[in-house]
């Protein structure tokens, strides 16, 4: 039973971190990119 909980405990930590890895390249693009959104939302 422990390595069952063991598993479940890795694959919610590779998912977090799947995560984490897409709000950081997230906030990158936006804060590199933001500014050039919002003309073309104000355009469109």
């Amino acid at each position: 039973m422990n390595s069952e909980v063991t598993v479940v405990n890795e694959q919610e930590k590779t998912e977090s971190s799947k995560r984490d890895y897409w709000k950081e390249k997230a906030g990158q693009i936006l804060s590199k990119y933001g500014m050039l959104f919002i003309l073309i939302a104000l355009v469109a």
